[in-house]
């Protein structure tokens, strides 16, 4: 279970976070440093934050197919919220075993 996000900008100094406006919000809030920012991950229960896959990943294949299967691999995010559009891995997917490229990041949008 993640700790509470600090509500005040010594808080946020204390983690090492960034105290300002984020996204859509209208009032400052903290986003805290992630202590595994840069680790190599394939699964979004390995990173403190999210685990982002760059659009310019390559897919590893595991299981030749057809159609072919298996994962991506990305880094943990700096931050324990990123905001704006990227691509993830989810928690869990490692579990899944190998997929299909389409099904291995999503896609979000964090305003």
């Amino acid at each position: 279970m993640k700790p509470p996000r600090p509500t005040t900008k010594a808080g946020c100094d204390a983690c090492k976070g960034l105290w300002a406006v984020h996204g859509i919000a209208e009032t400052e809030s903290c986003i805290c440093k992630t202590k595994d920012a840069g680790k190599t991950c394939r699964d979004g229960a390995e990173c403190e934050g999210t685990c982002l896959v760059a659009e310019d990943a390559k897919f590893e294949v595991v299981v030749p197919g057809p159609p072919p299967r298996g994962f991506f691999t990305g880094r943990c995010s700096d931050y324990d919220s990123t905001f704006g559009c990227h691509r993830s891995i989810a928690g869990g997917t490692r579990a899944k075993g190998p997929v299909v490229a389409e099904e291995a990041v999503q896609h979000l949008c964090v305003d």
